[in-house]
C-alpha cells in the first residue's frame, strides 16, 4: 500500500516536472528566436 502510494506521488512530481522543464524551454526558445535571427535561419536550414 505504502509503495503504490510513492509511486503515484513520483509519478505526479515527474509529470509536474516534465511540464515545468517544458514551459521553460519553450520560453527559452521563444526568447531565442527573437534574440537571434541566426539561429532562427539555421533552424530553419536545419528542417529542410
Amino acid at each position: 500500500m505504502r509503495q503504490r502510494i510513492a509511486i503515484h506521488t513520483y509519478a505526479r512530481i515527474s509529470v509536474r516536472l516534465s511540464i515545468h522543464s517544458l514551459i521553460r524551454l519553450h520560453q527559452r526558445t521563444t526568447v531565442r528566436f527573437s534574440v537571434h535571427p541566426y539561429f532562427n535561419q539555421s533552424i530553419r536550414m536545419w528542417r529542410q
